[in-house]
């Protein structure tokens, strides 16, 4: 009796640390999801703060070369991808008024 009871606790044994090793896994690929999700979500607020900055400058830049604001927001939907409202209030935002 004394063996199968020793037997039975060794297989128990086992059994638990299965158990604690799948939800060590567990806990680790779940911290890692998170992880990756707060790294996209980071990249994807850089991007667009990039983008942004990208736009604002390409309308200042225009606006001193000389074009009109309908060229800029035409330019801003066919080859950037804006919506056309998205390309006229960013184009007004950033639109210097000219001295004099």
């Amino acid at each position: 009796m004394n063996v199968l009871q020793e037997k039975a606790e060794q297989c128990t044994g086992k059994v638990r640390e299965r158990k604690m090793g799948y939800r060590n896994e567990t806990m680790r690929v779940q911290a890692e999801y998170r992880n990756t999700e707060e790294i996209r979500r980071e990249a994807e607020a850089a991007r667009a703060r990039g983008m942004r900055n990208a736009i604002r400058d390409f309308v200042i830049m225009c606006q001193f070369i000389g074009f009109n604001k309908e060229s800029i927001i035409k330019f801003l939907v066919e080859k950037v991808g804006l919506v056309r409202e998205d390309a006229e209030a960013e184009t007004e935002k950033h639109w210097k008024q000219q001295d004099g």
